[in-house]
């Protein structure tokens, strides 16, 4: 058995509540490979909901001088709190409390149970905590080839404080605040159907637009007469990149509208910039097309039309896919978000919307190192900050009430491949 597989067994056993075979298979693993991360966060759990507690601290002791500790308690906290291990998960606060080093674990798990039970303005300052006390570990957390954990940090990252989110708001509310309209190069036809919307850059496009067009005309996408109504909003790309994307359209018999930005800036900043083109450019198509739009990711293939999605949303202003026990990077999930026609200035998908792209776009000119997931926190900080900070009304939907999002789409890339 591999240690990747043996990994995997301890913890299957760890959560079915075998902690004496999970203990001592994390344990061979860390006498094979010292530095195996995972292993040491769960034999560590193991000792603790074995009452072990004087064992626990003198390993976790072993593993600061190692220099991993920060990242060994994050897994312990991690895990436990996603999965609430058989009741263990006061044992394991009594005990990480007593650890002054591991206060932003703690900090996390805390505003992470929290979220999970919807208590959303109760969440935020425990995420600011964690979020202060992992800064000076960003090398260590970016470096790991770990996906849950640098998932969670990189999220971590682009959570800002009260000061920072007032002064997004300010911008939003702003007549002139400094964002391009977009570049029209074809418009669909009218028709009555409501609007489909992905935004990429080039690459993207050739690489997964195919496959979702297909996926779109085999599905129908949603219901009504002609053709299923797609608009692409294209970055960085040539006249070769469009008359791609005009082709594939009309391979797959798509009533298709097309716009390209240029994003002009630096290559760190890109993946992040693209993948919240969409949030950019949304205000302006809900002008134009007047009616609603679900922005999906393009790496996506539709299963079925997904006209219960519009459904389920008709009467919100704003509706994704709610996740409570993905932590603040993940709790608004980005891959299928309903935005409703733009009528009025103030409206509450206007609020909401002008709020995202600037919390975005001031996040980004930062330029700092980790921008994974800075549209779904955008999208979270919206949430959670907009019922205090203004008196307009945003009604918000989770569109997991028309069914799971696996039911309607599939991904055509791995999400732990995703440059986001």
């Amino acid at each position: 058995m591999s240690e990747l597989e043996l990994e995997q067994q301890a913890w299957s056993d760890l959560l079915s509540g075998n902690i004496r075979q999970a203990a001592g298979d994390f344990l061979k693993i860390l006498r094979e490979n010292i530095n195996a991360t995972d292993s040491a966060g769960g034999y560590t759990a193991c000792l603790v909901f074995a009452g072990a507690k004087d064992e626990a601290e003198s390993f976790l002791k072993h593993r600061r001088e190692i220099g991993d500790v920060g990242l060994v308690a994050w897994r312990v906290v991690s895990v436990a709190t996603r999965y609430s291990v058989h009741g263990y998960i006061d044992k394991l606060y009594d005990f990480l409390d007593q650890q002054s080093i591991l206060s932003g674990p703690i900090a996390y798990a805390k505003g992470h149970l929290l979220l999970s039970e919807k208590q959303v303005a109760a969440s935020l300052p425990f995420f600011s905590e964690a979020r202060e006390f992992f800064t000076p570990y960003a090398e260590d957390f970016t470096k790991r080839g770990d996906t849950e954990v640098s998932s969670i940090y990189g999220g971590l990252r682009n959570f800002r404080d009260r000061e920072f989110v007032d002064a997004a708001f300010a911008r939003s509310r702003q007549p002139e605040s400094g964002f391009a309209p977009v570049n029209w190069v074809h418009q669909a036809e009218a028709c009555s159907r409501p609007v489909l919307f992905v935004a990429a850059d080039a690459n993207y496009v050739r690489t997964f637009f195919p496959k979702f067009a297909a996926s779109l005309e085999k599905t129908g996408g949603t219901a009504g007469a002609g053709r299923p109504l797609l608009h692409l909003h294209l970055g960085d790309g040539d006249a070769d990149d469009v008359d791609f994307a005009r082709s594939v359209a009309q391979t797959n018999g798509l009533n298709l509208g097309l716009t390209t930005f240029q994003t002009n800036c630096h290559v760190s900043v890109q993946p992040a910039t693209y993948a919240s083109a969409r949030f950019f450019a949304v205000l302006d198509l809900l002008k134009f097309y007047k009616r609603p739009i679900l922005t999906l990711d393009i790496d996506l293939a539709l299963r079925q039309p997904v006209d219960r999605l519009f459904e389920a949303a008709s009467d919100k202003d704003f509706a994704c896919y709610i996740r409570p026990d993905q932590g603040p990077h993940g709790y608004c999930y980005a891959a299928a978000t309903y935005i409703s026609p733009n009528e009025e200035a103030k409206s509450g998908a206007d609020t909401f919307m002008r709020f995202v792209r600037s919390y975005i776009d001031m996040r980004l000119a930062e330029k700092r190192e980790a921008f994974w997931f800075v549209d779904q926190v955008a999208l979270f900080q919206a949430f959670a900050w907009l019922p205090i900070l203004t008196d307009v009304p945003i009604s918000i939907g989770d569109l997991s009430e028309a069914g799971e999002f696996a039911s309607y789409f599939d991904h055509g890339k791995s999400r732990q491949n995703k440059r986001r």
